[in-house]
């Protein structure tokens, strides 16, 4: 057993929480906690039709918010299918980072912006490149730790840094302002036939997955492990076929594809089991057209999807369940992507040992962490094997990774507490009950748990959560 200098107590977790809770403070975020944000582009010479932004309040579903202070590109001018592709939320800032739907040969750019209440008041700009003759669109774009992984339409950029390239890396300005931002390409040793549309991103086992489909009536799936070094070309792996045109993906929380196709075809909703040596795809039942953008829930494990035939956007629950939550206007141009400001989600990367740890998302096994939730709970995963271990909680992320008996804290090291043993198990329920208390709606705790291997420490990645009214 390697010795942990940290302050350790067997004392309930609940009583750590408490003590916790005293001290916290809340911060007002841009995009509120537990909100969506669905970008649009316009149509094809569609007059009065353009893209942008809008927000939608997951807890009172109705009319949706507009962002205002977009630039051109991201709204369209009028002359062609232009405006705002694919969207993230930034967990720990509030900012939005946006993928265009660019103009043939406009330079086709991510933006990262910041905002006041709904209005932006900084967009920085990552040039991907040009493409002359075509659409030159970031369609879907994922987390991987704190950079983001992308997609890039058709063939890829024709000149610029991402020419000839169907994915990238973005290491965004998401700091104070000055931070550098990088892009690194993904080199394939062969890019696929047809055009790129989707990408879905396996973190826990370092595999993002893309698809290419063929005039919309046949896509193909392939697989390919990340991160890569930049340099060193990787060998995509054919996973599936499908007589669809998928336009989105996504990774379930049982860690199957789940796959948004367009009207042709066989299937509108698919579930692709990656799982398996030999993967097997299941249409499922979805009175949807055209689903264009998708995106997962991690609390409730609910999967929010745009019918982009109409602007209508939804909840769906696992059971199949379609819950209305509101109409983005055909004139407000074609839903694209979705994103959430997550009340749970990971953040950071793991230390891995002779096992991997994690935690279960999507759903979240101990529900939402809402105010009053006497039930609420975390659960940690391990992989490949067990061990003992702690689980940390703090009031805020490290302010930089650090390094402490060969693993990377990602915790802040002031308010940081240990609170409970982790045995060995597979699974392991920490419970975390929330007060009834008002007031404490906004904060974040953060967590962390760390192991004891034969061989030295390892350590999940961070877990954010923010408490929701």
């Amino acid at each position: 057993m390697h010795s942990l200098s940290f302050r350790s107590s067997l004392a309930p977790v609940v009583y750590t929480l408490a003590g916790l809770l005293s001290f916290a403070t809340t911060a007002a975020a841009q995009v509120p906690d537990n909100w969506a944000v669905a970008t649009r582009f316009q149509g094809a010479n569609t007059l009065g039709q353009l893209g942008g932004l809008s927000l939608i309040d997951l807890s009172a579903p109705g009319t949706a918010t507009a962002i205002t202070g977009l630039s051109a590109e991201l709204t369209g001018t009028g002359l062609g299918t232009e405006g705002s592709a694919s969207v993230l939320v930034d967990g720990r800032t509030g900012n939005l980072v946006i993928g265009e739907h660019a103009l043939p040969g406009d330079t086709t750019d991510i933006h990262v912006l910041t905002l006041a209440g709904t209005t932006v008041i900084n967009d920085d700009r990552y040039t991907l490149g040009t493409r002359p003759g075509g659409i030159g669109s970031v369609d879907q774009m994922a987390w991987l730790g704190d950079d983001v992984l992308f997609s890039v339409r058709g063939k890829g950029i024709t000149s610029g840094i991402m020419a000839g390239h169907l994915l990238g890396v973005l290491r965004p300005r998401l700091g104070p302002p000055g931070t550098p931002g990088t892009i690194t390409p993904v080199p394939l040793t062969v890019n696929p036939i047809g055009t790129i549309n989707s990408l879905a991103l396996d973190e826990k086992n370092g595999f993002a997955y893309f698809s290419t489909n063929q005039a919309q009536v046949q896509s193909d799936i392939y697989r390919v492990p990340v991160p890569g070094d930049g340099v060193t070309p990787v060998a995509p792996m054919h996973v599936a076929t499908v007589t669809a045109g998928v336009l989105n993906l996504i990774i379930e929380g049982d860690g199957q594809l789940l796959a948004g196709c367009s009207n042709w075809g066989t299937g509108r909703l698919l579930r692709i089991d990656i799982t398996q040596p030999t993967a097997s795809v299941t249409p499922l039942t979805a009175s949807l057209h055209n689903i264009n953008a998708m995106v997962n829930d991690n609390a409730t494990g609910n999967v929010l999807v745009a019918n982009s035939a109409n602007g209508a956007i939804y909840s769906r629950q696992a059971n199949g369940a379609l819950n209305y939550l509101t109409s983005l206007p055909l004139t407000d141009g074609f839903v694209s992507g979705l994103a959430i400001r997550q009340t749970i989600e990971t953040y950071g990367l793991p230390t891995p040992g002779q096992n991997n740890y994690e935690w279960a998302l999507a759903p979240n096994p101990g529900g939402e962490p809402s105010i009053g939730n006497s039930g609420f709970s975390m659960t940690s995963t391990a992989s490949g094997g067990t061990a003992l271990g702690l689980v940390g909680l703090s009031l805020a992320e490290a302010p930089v990774n650090i390094p402490i008996l060969g693993v990377s804290l990602l915790l802040d090291p002031t308010t940081m507490v240990l609170p409970t043993v982790l045995l060995p198990a597979p699974s392991t329920t920490i419970p975390l009950p929330i007060p009834n208390t008002a007031s404490l709606a906004g904060m974040r705790i953060y967590a962390q748990t760390f192991h004891s291997e034969a061989t030295g420490w390892a350590a999940s990645r961070g877990l954010r959560i923010t408490l929701v009214p």
